[in-house]
C-alpha cells in the first residue's frame, strides 16, 4: 500500500499529541489491513516518535484508522 486516507481532525489530534510530547522526529508507516480471529482490522497510520536523535527507543502512538470509502 502506497498511500492512506485518514480523517484530517484525527491526523491534527495526534500531531497536537506529538507537539505537546516535545517529539522533535516521527517515523509514519502504514500498517495493511488484516483479519484476526474473524475481526476486520483496516489499514492504519502508525506513529513512532522520538525526541531527539540520541533517543534509543520511540514512543510508540496510537494508530490511525484509514478512511475505506473515501478516494481522493
Amino acid at each position: 500500500m502506497d498511500s492512506i486516507v485518514v480523517k484530517v481532525s484525527d491526523l491534527y489530534e495526534r500531531v497536537k499529541q506529538l507537539k505537546v510530547d516535545n517529539m522533535q522526529y516521527v517515523s509514519l508507516s502504514i500498517l495493511d489491513s488484516d483479519e484476526l480471529d474473524g475481526d476486520y482490522i483496516p489499514p492504519a497510520l502508525k506513529f513512532d516518535a522520538i525526541e531527539n536523535k540520541n533517543d534509543l527507543a520511540a514512543t510508540d502512538y496510537e494508530e490511525i484508522n484509514a478512511v475505506e470509502d473515501v478516494q481522493i
